[in-house]
């Protein structure tokens, strides 16, 4: 994986894979005082990658998945993940995946002013995530090569 970057100390968030993006939105939400045993998440998965073509993942790589979208591990009575469930348990829930981006990050002020500007910092939003469609879409090009036609695809450029 590539190192995050750092913003005066601090690490971004690394953005989720897109695999594992599509799988969350799908079938899990974020539910405060919800659990889901490991094995079962775990069994989902590998449901949800079979039918659709995706990638075998093991327990090492779920659990850095899961605290990534911000999900403890416990062991009581088995290992579990916190605040989460599936999607059958919680249809009226909407997606609850928060942007990598959003919130995530201290607030940082200027050497001039110490107040937060709520518009300055929604195009700061939007534009990390916009860089991060770029990034997906370098990731997934076949031709490392030719890395601009991935950002002038994500642009619509091309």
């Amino acid at each position: 994986m590539i190192a995050p970057l750092q913003l005066e100390g601090v690490p971004l968030p690394e953005p989720l894979p897109s695999f594992f993006e599509r799988f969350y939105r799908t079938n899990l939400r974020r539910i405060t005082g919800a659990r889901i045993r490991s094995s079962d998440l775990m069994r989902a998965y590998q449901s949800w990658a079979l039918a659709n073509g995706e990638c075998s993942i093991n327990y090492l790589m779920l659990a850095r998945l899961m605290a990534a979208t911000g999900h403890r591990k416990v062991t009581s009575n088995g290992v579990h993940f916190t605040d989460v469930g599936f999607v059958a348990d919680h249809a009226q829930v909407t997606d609850t995946l928060p942007s990598p981006f959003v919130g995530s990050l201290p607030p940082v002020a200027s050497r001039r002013s110490r107040k937060k500007s709520p518009d300055l910092i929604a195009k700061v939003d939007a534009a990390l995530l916009d860089l991060l469609e770029i990034r997906k879409a370098l990731s997934a090009l076949a031709e490392p090569s030719e890395p601009h036609l991935a950002v002038q695809f994500t642009l619509g450029l091309s």
